[in-house]
């Protein structure tokens, strides 16, 4: 999410979604792990640094 709530797609304005449709470009929505202020895009990266958290405390 974007600042005070606001989503990745309330940023994108006229202009950028004319030329994203003339492109052909597509957003998607991207999956995000959060592990304290840490962010990941894989689970798999977000459990390993837990991990390494848990083993070092």
């Amino acid at each position: 999410m974007a600042p005070n709530g606001a989503t990745i797609s309330d940023e994108i304005d006229a202009e950028d979604a004319e030329l994203m449709a003339r492109y052909g470009i597509k957003m998607v929505p991207t999956p995000r792990f959060h592990y304290k202020s840490f962010r990941f895009s894989r689970l798999a990266d977000a459990l390993r640094q837990a991990r390494l958290d848990d083993k070092s405390a």
